[in-house]
């Protein structure tokens, strides 16, 4: 077993997603809009998988696909060099761009692709893929604006700041540096791109490990970061999400190692928690959490017993447990979720039981009902990508648009 599921149990003793398979035939889209989805492959020579959502939610393999990054993946890593998580995100779009990142490059890089809004096909753009200041696992997430790529060290305490510039390249010779007191697990921007959420630990040995989260202002002028008020968060934090944003205040979503997820309302002033609930005490953690964009529902899943929980969030913000658990294996481990744009399906990555980048990915996905309900019923559903890697997160696209 991996070093992904070395760390998954250390954490969980500290608190106590090549050719796809075959899809039946249907068009493209159930809105006007084509839907795309993406998945990072991870292999030795990196690469992008891509697929058009289906009216039925299955997936049908762009021509193309998968598309090379020009970079290595994660399997091009030692065994055991870095400390992280199955939360570590190494896919992240703003509008018709998408930043994929290469950890086994040496040093580290992000590379970028233009989405053909019709097609879905990628196109890499001038001078990619982008090096930056250090080697190793990292997460990535992008302004949602466009304006600058963050990425966060799962090996040091640091996130780069990297502008990008107009035509949608990355500028790394005027990327800018903040220090962390963490490493980094889990890494999340707020819709507004108001705030920055980093999951992790303060140390990379066991037995001294402490987990929190830090959340930082971001500067709208510069992007720059600075530590928030009431940060860092003393939980046992694995993946954060946020939610959206009314009259000042933030949501922000966390799921534990603990089997928890909690909520917080983040202001410039302070960091107040609002409610959290516990899914039972055989859950032995949770490493994905995906938000819908009126922040009432939260999605998450445990990836050792292949299963996805909901929850509900009523109008004063208290959370409560609404279905789950939904079974996606056998013998699958669940890594990254994500939404469809019109509401009606989660899809989620996964790899094998092993978790190792020689096991095999496939991409999943479940209907969803009213009031957080799940059915395991997508046709066609799972589909496999035909390589081998970690798949940790996945990206839906919604195309139409230029």
């Amino acid at each position: 077993m991996r070093r992904l599921a070395v760390v998954f149990f250390a954490l969980v003793l500290l608190a106590g997603a090549g050719v796809g398979s075959a899809v039946p035939s249907a068009s493209a889209s159930a809105s006007e809009n084509p839907v795309f989805l993406y998945s990072v492959n991870d292999g030795v020579a990196n690469s992008v998988s891509a697929y058009t959502v289906l009216r039925n939610g299955g997936l049908r393999q762009i021509t193309g696909s998968p598309f090379l990054t020009g970079g290595a993946g994660d399997a091009a890593l030692p065994e055991g060099f870095a400390f992280i998580s199955a939360r570590t995100a190494d896919i992240a779009r703003a509008g018709n761009r998408l930043y994929v990142a290469n950890m086994g490059s040496s040093p580290a890089t992000i590379s970028a692709f233009a989405i053909n809004p019709r097609t879905g096909s990628l196109r890499s753009l001038p001078g990619s893929p982008y090096a930056l200041g250090f080697t190793g696992e990292f997460s990535l997430v992008v302004a949602p604006d466009g304006s600058r790529v963050y990425a966060a060290q799962a090996t040091a305490h640091n996130v780069e700041v990297l502008p990008i510039k107009r035509d949608a390249s990355l500028d790394a010779r005027h990327r800018a540096d903040t220090e962390t007191s963490i490493i980094t697990i889990g890494m999340a921007i707020s819709p507004d791109g108001r705030w920055l959420a980093i999951a992790g630990v303060t140390d990379m040995a066991a037995e001294t490990m402490d987990i929190k989260t830090q959340v930082f202002a971001i500067s709208s002028r510069t992007g720059s970061l600075t530590e928030a008020a009431g940060s860092p968060l003393s939980m046992w934090a694995t993946a954060v999400a946020f939610g959206p944003s009314h009259r000042g205040s933030t949501t922000l979503f966390a799921a534990t190692a603990n089997g928890e997820v909690f909520n917080y309302a983040v202001t410039p002033r302070s960091i107040t928690k609002i409610s959290g609930v516990t899914i039972n005490s055989k859950v032995s953690g949770l490493q994905s959490i995906a938000v819908t964009p009126d922040g009432s529902t939260v999605y998450t899943a445990e990836p050792w017993s292949q299963s996805l929980y909901s929850f509900r969030v009523d109008r004063h913000g208290i959370l409560s447990q609404a279905a789950g658990p939904v079974l996606v294996g056998p013998a699958r481990v669940v890594e990254g979720l994500a939404l469809a744009p019109d509401g009606k399906r989660l899809y989620f990555s996964t790899v094998g039981e092993d978790t190792d980048a020689g096991s095999p990915g496939s991409i999943g996905a479940v209907r969803l009902g009213s009031h957080g309900s799940m059915t395991a019923t997508v046709p066609g559903m799972p589909v496999a990508t035909g390589l081998s890697g970690y798949l940790r997160s996945i990206v839906l696209v919604e195309g139409g648009r230029d």
